[in-house]
């Protein structure tokens, strides 16, 4: 017999895993200031801001995740991939954030070989930092990094669209 707790860990366990699916939203660039502003800067875990969606993702920086769309197999922004790097942008350049240094992490999710994603999610880190850099934010300021599919948001779906997405991490 499961014990009261046991069972509330499991509802708990399956609402999350539950939500994972749901459509994410785009955040805003006052949403994305006030992650970078308000995160822990070390010793605790940042939260992503997927729409209303909350999760801990375990990273010592202040930061947040993207959901930043390419076309398939590559580092082409979509359109809405721009759209929501505008934000981005917005964000960059506001009170707080105008002198502030980052790492652009691109992220992929697990198919496809490791050295395969590896480039590829590199790739994608440099392609936002050639958008962000033609909204007038200075490359200096942005540092690329690939990490393929080692930090999966979602490991628990190593194939869903939420691994796949760009983390901005706050350097200074």
């Amino acid at each position: 017999m499961m014990s009261h707790n046991k069972i509330i860990g499991l509802i708990f366990l399956s609402a999350c895993l539950t939500s994972i699916g749901q459509p994410l939203k785009s955040p805003t660039a006052g949403e994305i200031s006030r992650q970078l502003l308000t995160s822990p800067y070390s010793g605790g875990d940042t939260r992503s801001v997927f729409g209303n969606e909350s999760r801990n993702i375990g990273v010592q920086k202040a930061s947040v995740d993207l959901l930043i769309q390419f076309e398939f197999d590559s580092a082409e922004l979509t359109a809405d991939g721009m759209t929501d790097l505008e934000q981005l942008a917005i964000a960059l350049k506001g009170p707080g954030l105008k002198d502030a240094k980052f790492v652009i992490e691109g992220h992929t999710d697990a198919v496809g070989t490791s050295a395969y994603n590896m480039d590829l999610s590199l790739r994608r880190a440099k392609s936002v930092i050639r958008y962000l850099s033609q909204a007038n934010i200075s490359a200096q300021r942005l540092r690329p990094m690939g990490f393929g599919a080692t930090k999966l948001y979602s490991p628990e779906n190593p194939t869903a669209k939420e691994n796949r997405r760009v983390r901005v991490v706050l350097l200074n």
